[in-house]
């Protein structure tokens, strides 16, 4: 219907600028009314067209960075980034997804273009990408991203969801297809590295990372989570101190206790007075 009222405007204006001029301003200054009339129905054209064209243009260049040759699709990747917004972001995800896989590094192009948003929103749907299944060179690339952007909520949900994983043994991709010892002592130098970068990552915002620990893992419960505790020390979330001395005082559980003693000492807490009086 709007398609057909768009046109029927075109026509009017462009094919049949008389008759249109009859119907619209009749007798008196119709010259200057058509001009008028003209100019608004124009700015109303290029209105509705620019959102078309930014859409194709975009959908264009996703499609040669998904298929095009590396030089090419570097340069649709960086073109694309130019462009703002939800859409180009979501594009530019696609290609950053851990479902795509590509032989050359532009997975590794689109995470930097993304991180140079410093989205707060976009840099959580990049850190939804560090998972065990993502290629070695993806989460490299997007821990890297993370130590140079801002973190939020959701986005330090996923660091330690992954870091969780690897706490449970869970092996990344790579490791588990590869036999080579030597190759994947290599490996292990580089998987070390990541984790390094998301550690510093948890400790660059301490307070939101305390507030993650505190409402999805417990810290600060009579029965915190047991990577939680040792999440907090890694990481070296001193602000955690008084919650593992609030836990210290309400866990049940001996071997969890010594667990957070042991952190709070790593973290050199102030001395419990709870450590005291238990162990009296």
């Amino acid at each position: 219907m709007a398609a057909g009222w768009l046109f029927a405007l075109i026509y009017g204006v462009v094919v049949k600028p008389d008759a249109m001029r009859e119907k619209i301003v009749g007798a008196g200054s119709r010259s200057t009314k058509f001009r008028l009339l003209s100019l608004f129905l124009l700015s109303i054209l290029v209105a509705l067209a620019l959102p078309l064209y930014r859409h194709h243009r975009m959908t264009e260049l996703y499609k040669k960075a998904l298929r095009g040759q590396t030089s090419d699709a570097d340069s649709a990747m960086r073109e694309l980034g130019n462009f703002h917004g939800e859409e180009s972001a979501d594009l530019l995800l696609r290609l950053a997804s851990p479902t795509s896989r590509f032989v050359d590094n532009r997975q590794t192009v689109a995470v930097q273009i993304l991180a140079r948003r410093n989205n707060a929103t976009v840099t959580a749907r990049l850190a939804e990408s560090l998972k065990p299944y993502s290629s070695l060179s993806l989460r490299k690339d997007v821990s890297q991203a993370l130590l140079e952007t801002d973190c939020n909520f959701v986005c330090i949900q996923s660091v330690l969801h992954y870091l969780e994983r690897l706490s449970c043994r869970e092996l990344n991709v790579e490791e588990a297809f590869e036999r080579n010892s030597d190759f994947r002592s290599g490996l292990k130098a580089e998987q070390d590295e990541i984790v390094r970068r998301l550690l510093q990552v948890l400790s660059k915002d301490q307070d939101l990372t305390k507030h993650v620990l505190t409402s999805e893992y417990g810290l600060g419960t009579d029965y915190p989570s047991r990577f939680g505790v040792e999440i907090a020390g890694s990481a070296q979330i001193k602000s955690a101190c008084p919650l593992l001395d609030n836990s210290s005082s309400k866990a049940f559980d001996g071997a969890l206790r010594e667990q957070i003693y042991t952190v709070m000492q790593q973290l050199r807490c102030p001395a419990s007075t709870h450590r005291n009086s238990n162990t009296q």
